[in-house]
């Protein structure tokens, strides 16, 4: 066997292979081939001494300048990936290996892309904060194929880059950081298989930016969003598993960032005068300890730390204003106690304190209400006590409500809310698992609330209390700043109480509880079915659906299969029987529909993040058919707002306006459209499906807010003449022969996929030549446009 393709074998053998190979490679005395087994068995084990091992063979070896650029490439990108990753050590040997490694003919621009990785990890050797920001600055004009196996990791030393110059005290930087995150995301999501990496990278830097705001419940939230993630990424998968590694070195010290918010400012130098409060100075040390603790597990350290905070929480008054923060930070330091060490004891502990956190805060406005019910939630599920977590789960999903009121007008509103409907969907999980499954609708309910309301609602809390009658609370309004401003946290108090009974609608819908006997009520007022809640895979569970029938006990369907949609074109056939899989299908057999084009279910869903993006009608059943024709299918972003739709009553009109899918929710509901029927064109530059915002934050559901019954919105640009063709045939089917808005739109992509269908008679003659294409019955042309509201 030549050494060329002996190389090329070694290049795509399995990482089971490649041991024995070693053997008889060693046995030949080829070096060359067996520094090329080395370095692909490194792309899995990780180990230094693989990599080592690699190098010196390499160094030693003869073979062609052909064979041996090949060889060199493969040790250069996994060299490069150790620099980029922060492996200590020089870059001379990965320069050396460059120059060595020819441009792979098969894929050009590869060697640049090494090269510039090159240059950027001697910058991170202790560069100066200049060198970073050039370095930085020049990645903007490097061009690296699409398809090159390397290009991945360019967005990801973007972030590392902006992860090094973001300071603590710099708030520009930790901005910047946030932003490059974000585009980073946006980049390895179009990539396929390396958006979850892009995931993980933006969360990481939302950590950041918690830390340098000291909003401990925010960084609460992110790392354990961080810590979730790191766990369901597969290990041994060679597109994550460089960041995974990286990532897992930092995962005990960003736990350790959840003290040191609470703790506040450092306490001073020993050789300062100590502060004249006990109490301050046992809190900060305190904290300081278990912080420290955390980084290292050092069970010792968080002991000191837990005495310190004990202290400050015995020697306190009963009204010491501080103590629902201390009392949190101490049971979140006990709970700790009992991962790291076994204490049974700590748990106990840990409950009692965080159940008097809880009781302390009182009122679901304090800042320290929701992150410690949370905490204690927790506590709870340690303790096996499942039913316990559920209700105090429950309790605390009140508290983010109260933030995101707190929050109105200001973009933490959308932070805190997505927050808080991730949460939402954690605690339907356990109230699921007490098989209550009223409750588990009421947090999801209470989660989509809090995104409906970030989503619409431009008014400050000022403005708000103006409307309630405290002009002095308005003028005085300022947020607050860490769960331990004191006075803040009063504020947010007197705030919450004057807010509690407003009679704006937007705080009864994110406020306001919406039972099953309502949700009831309104899908009998408007002809529907049942409501199903669509609850995709996260981590914490499968997937799954809430299904509230008109008629019959409300159930939760497992859909195990249910995820993250894949990156495909929405009206391709891929996408269109995996939403038959993961959920139609199961749907309609746990509802026993039977095939029945004259009764469909008439179905409102609510579907959150990209889920909502995903066209189910035309979800395509392994025998060819589609949910359309079984199924009338609506979408609303909440039980909520499908409840007051009803109440609102019937279109007063069939008149209709077309709005514009370019504006923001808040600047539609400043401007509703002043009709009961909207139509929506698609969205100017529209995501893919992966990208899809939550339908909260979509101009169909501001239209819903702003006064409109029904929404017709369109998902993509349909081809030819179908979008005239399918608007002609609603019109036709709702105005012609009175069918509900939903009924209509049915039955019009029923005609566009009848190969035999005929044009009405009233159908202009421009369409009606256009009618009979067979380019009609294509997804992409009936599929794209969906029915919201009423």
């Amino acid at each position: 066997m030549d050494g060329e393709h002996l190389l090329n074998v070694l290049a795509s053998m399995s990482i089971e292979d490649l041991p024995d190979a070693i053997d008889h490679l060693t046995e030949s005395g080829d070096l060359l081939a067996r520094s090329m087994a080395y370095a692909r068995l490194h792309q899995h084990d990780r180990r230094p001494e693989t990599l080592a091992r690699a190098e010196s063979d390499f160094a030693a070896a003869g073979g062609s300048p052909a064979d041996r650029a090949q060889v060199a490439r493969l040790l250069a990108a996994q060299r490069a990936k150790e620099a980029a990753l922060g492996a200590p050590g020089d870059v001379g040997p990965l320069q050396r290996l460059l120059d060595e490694a020819e441009d792979d003919p098969a894929s050009p621009g590869n060697r640049e892309m090494l090269g510039v990785i090159t240059h950027l990890a001697g910058a991170l050797r202790g560069g100066s904060a200049h060198d970073l920001t050039d370095a930085l600055a020049g990645l903007s004009s490097v061009s690296v194929p699409y398809d090159s196996p390397h290009a991945a990791m360019l967005p990801l030393m973007k972030a590392a880059l902006a992860s090094q110059i973001a300071a603590p005290d710099d708030r520009a930087a930790v901005e910047d950081l946030l932003e490059q995150a974000r585009s980073t995301r946006e980049e390895l999501w179009k990539r396929g298989p390396d958006g979850p990496v892009g995931d993980l990278l933006e969360v990481a830097a939302l950590v950041v930016d918690a830390a340098q705001r000291q909003d401990l419940r925010s960084a609460e939230k992110a790392v354990r969003r961080l810590r979730e993630g790191l766990d369901r990424m597969p290990a041994d998968d060679p597109g994550t598993a460089d960041l995974l590694e990286h990532l897992e070195q930092h995962k005990v010290q960003l736990d350790g960032l959840l003290s040191t918010i609470a703790a506040g400012p450092p306490p001073a130098p020993d050789d300062a005068a100590p502060p004249s409060d006990d109490v301050a100075r046992l809190i900060a040390g305190g904290c300081r300890l278990v912080a420290q603790a955390q980084t290292g597990q050092d069970l010792d350290l968080l002991r000191r730390g837990i005495d310190d905070l004990a202290g400050a929480v015995r020697i306190a008054a009963e009204d010491d204003p501080r103590l629902p923060a201390v009392r949190m930070v101490l049971g979140h330091a006990l709970t700790l106690a009992h991962r790291v060490g076994g204490d049974g004891a700590a748990l106990t502990r840990a409950v009692d304190q965080l159940t008097a956190a809880v009781r302390e805060a009182a009122q679901p406005g304090h800042p320290v209400f929701a992150p410690a019910a949370h905490a204690l939630a927790h506590a709870h599920l340690e303790a096996g006590s499942a039913r316990a977590a559920c209700d105090v789960g429950l309790r605390g999903l009140s508290g983010y409500a109260y933030q995101v009121l707190l929050g109105s007008g200001t973009e933490d509103a959308a932070t805190i809310a997505r927050d808080g409907a991730t949460t939402a969907a954690e605690v339907a999980r356990w109230c699921l698992a007490q098989d209550d499954v009223e409750a588990a609708g009421a947090a999801l309910e209470t989660g989509r609330g809090m995104l409906l309301y970030a989503a619409t609602v431009t008014a400050t809390v000022p403005d708000l209390l103006s409307a309630a009658g405290e002009p002095d609370l308005a003028a005085g309004w300022t947020a607050v700043d860490g769960v331990l401003d004191v006075a803040g946290a009063r504020r947010a108090a007197r705030a919450a109480a004057a807010l509690t009974n407003s009679p704006t609608p937007a705080v009864g819908r994110l406020l306001g509880t919406t039972s099953f006997d309502e949700i009831r009520a309104a899908l009998a007022s408007l002809g529907r079915d049942a409501l199903v809640h669509l609850l995709p895979e996260d981590g914490s569970g499968g997937g799954l659906a809430v299904v509230v029938p008109r008629d019959e006990v409300a159930f939760s369907l497992p859909l195990p299969a249910l995820t993250v949609p894949p990156a495909v074109e929405p009206f391709s056939v891929e996408m269109g029987e995996w939403a038959w899989r993961v959920a139609v299908g199961p749907l309609l057999h746990a509802l026993g529909r039977a095939p029945d084009p004259d009764r469909p279910a008439r179905l409102t869903i609510v579907a959150p993040g990209p889920l909502a993006a995903v066209p189910w009608q035309a979800a395509r059943a392994p025998d060819g058919r589609y949910a359309v024709r079984e199924a009338a299918l609506s979408y609303v972003v909440s039980a909520r707002l499908l409840c007051e739709l009803a109440w609102r009553g019937p279109a007063t009109s069939g008149a209709g306006v077309t709005g514009d899918a370019g504006l923001t929710p808040h600047a539609i509901v400043a401007r509703p459209a002043g009709a009961d029927v909207v139509t929506l064109a698609p969205r100017p530059g529209g995501a893919g499906v992966d990208e899809a915002e939550d339908q909260a934050f979509a101009p169909a559901t501001a239209y819903l807010v702003g006064g409109a019954r029904t929404v017709f919105a369109a998902g993509w640009p349909a081809p030819g003449s179908s979008a005239s063709l399918l608007a002609f045939m609603t019109s036709h089917f709702q105005r012609g022969e009175g069918l509900p808005p939903a009924d209509a739109l049915r039955r019009a992509q029923l005609w566009m996929l009848d190969g035999g269908r005929a044009a009405p008679h009233s159908m202009p003659e421009h369409l009606r030549a256009a009618a009979g294409e067979a380019g009609c019955a294509e997804v992409a042309a009936w599929a794209g446009v969906t029915h919201h509201g009423r």
